[in-house]
C-alpha cells in the first residue's frame, strides 16, 4: 500500500522488516523492484530483480525489468524481454506490456507503433483490477509523444484507480516536460496535498 501511495521511503523500511523476519519471502524481495524504479533507482531495481526468479511474478517481474530498462535507454535490451514476454503471453492480461512497448517505440519516434501498442493495452486490460500501471505507462508514453493532454489524462486514470504516487510522479524522469504543464503542476499540488494526510514518512516534503 506505501508503495501505491507514493511513501516509498517507508515502503522500503516496511519490506527490509519482511525480509529480515523470513528471508524466504520472494514476494517481498520482488517489491524492492518497483520501488527502486519508483525512486528513478533503475540499475538497482534491476539488480534487485537479479536476486528474485521471474517466477515469483511473471507479468510485473518482466514489466519492471522492461521499464526499468527503458529508462536507462538500453531499448535494444527492453526490446528483447518485452518482445519473448509477449510471444509467451501473447494474452498480456493487464495490457502491462502493450503499455511498455508503447513508450519503447516512443522513444524510438514511431509514433504509429506507439499509438497500436496503447491501443492493444487499453483493449486487453481496461477491465483488469491493477490497470492503474498500464494506465500509467499509457499516460508516460503519451508524454514522450508531446500529446499532454492524453497524458495528463492518464495519469490522473492511474492515480485514481489506486496508484495516487506523488512521489513518483514528481520526478519520473519520463514526465519532465508533463510536469512543465500548468494542468500538471495543479494535478500534483493537489495529489501531495492527499500524499501528506496518508500515514507514512514522518519526514513529508
Amino acid at each position: 500500500m506505501l508503495v501505491h501511495v507514493g511513501h516509498l521511503d517507508e515502503a522500503v523500511r516496511e519490506i527490509q522488516t519482511a525480509v529480515r523476519i523470513n528471508p524466504g519471502n520472494t514476494i517481498a524481495r520482488y517489491r524492492f523492484g518497483p520501488i527502486y524504479t519508483y525512486q528513478q533507482k533503475f540499475d538497482e531495481a534491476i539488480a534487485a530483480l537479479d536476486r528474485v526468479p521471474r517466477e515469483v511474478n511473471p507479468p510485473l517481474w518482466t514489466y519492471v525489468r522492461a521499464w526499468a530498462l527503458i529508462s536507462l535507454e538500453r531499448l535494444e535490451e527492453a526490446d528483447r524481454v518485452l518482445d519473448s514476454a509477449l510471444q509467451d503471453n501473447p494474452r498480456d492480461q493487464g495490457g502491462a506490456m502493450h503499455a511498455a512497448r508503447a513508450m519503447l517505440r516512443a522513444k524510438r519516434h514511431d509514433r504509429a507503433g506507439a499509438e497500436a501498442d496503447i491501443a492493444e493495452a487499453v483493449r486487453v486490460g481496461s477491465n483488469f483490477m491493477h490497470f492503474h500501471h498500464t494506465a500509467y505507462s499509457i499516460g508516460a508514453a503519451y508524454a514522450a509523444l508531446g500529446e499532454f493532454d492524453k497524458a495528463e489524462e492518464w495519469i490522473e486514470n492511474a492515480a485514481n484507480n489506486g496508484f495516487p504516487n506523488y512521489s513518483f510522479f514528481e520526478s519520473d524522469v519520463h514526465l519532465e516536460r508533463l510536469r512543465a504543464t500548468p494542468r500538471f503542476r495543479t494535478f500534483l499540488a493537489q495529489l501531495r496535498q492527499q500524499w501528506e494526510q496518508i500515514p507514512g514518512e514522518a519526514d513529508s516534503r
